[in-house]
């Protein structure tokens, strides 16, 4: 393929991201690339879209409020293919747990 004109080709990853037990869409998961700077938030339907411009294996790290951290190591990304990834997380139930005895520790005086 021949590229002109200072044109880069763009590489996506995309998908949804959901609640693993009720499969609801998770609004505002973090999902980024291990080791760059490129990062994007999940929208109101739980979807997200990384754009790059390279073309290598990449770690995608996706992290949330209240669910445990997930990782997808050596996704390929190549030229003029998207790559489309369906993520289900995990609640942290220790972590729910830990806010609800906080709250039940502070009495009004």
């Amino acid at each position: 393929m021949n590229i002109s004109n200072g044109q880069q080709l763009t590489q996506i990853v995309k998908g949804p991201i959901t609640d693993k037990v009720s499969e609801k869409a998770l609004v505002g998961a973090s999902v980024s690339v291990e080791s760059l700077t490129t990062s994007a938030l999940s929208d109101v339907n739980g979807f997200f879209i990384l754009k790059m411009y390279l073309f290598v294996a990449l770690k995608i790290i996706i992290s949330t409020i209240g669910y445990q951290m997930a990782s997808i190591p050596e996704i390929l990304v190549t030229t003029g293919i998207e790559v489309v990834l369906d993520i289900p997380l995990e609640q942290n139930i220790a972590s729910l747990h830990e806010v609800a005895e906080k709250k039940k520790l502070s009495r009004p005086l």
